[in-house]
């Protein structure tokens, strides 16, 4: 699964604090990307990716430590690079 948001009204301790968070959590991965939002807005999006049995855990963390208006699931396949090369 990835999970994602859009942030637009969140400090960079508040963006630092909840990646720590969701590292802890024990998801595959966490990125954060800078993006341009509406009106342009800087802002960042929050990706991450995770086991299908994780999503709710990681979602709380979202909504508890940033101002998400909401987050996105999506259900991905996963190719690892031993796959790939064959």
């Amino acid at each position: 699964m990835v999970l994602e948001t859009n942030l637009d009204d969140a400090s960079g301790a508040a963006i630092g604090h909840c990646v720590e968070r969701l590292w802890a959590a024990g998801p595959l991965d966490v990125m954060v990307v800078p993006i341009q939002m509406k009106k342009g807005r800087p802002g960042v999006l929050i990706s991450v990716q995770t086991r299908r049995a994780m999503p709710t855990k990681l979602e709380s963390i979202f909504s508890l430590e940033t101002p998400t208006l909401g987050v996105r699931r999506m259900p991905v396949v996963r190719i690892g690079a031993c796959q790939a090369a064959a």
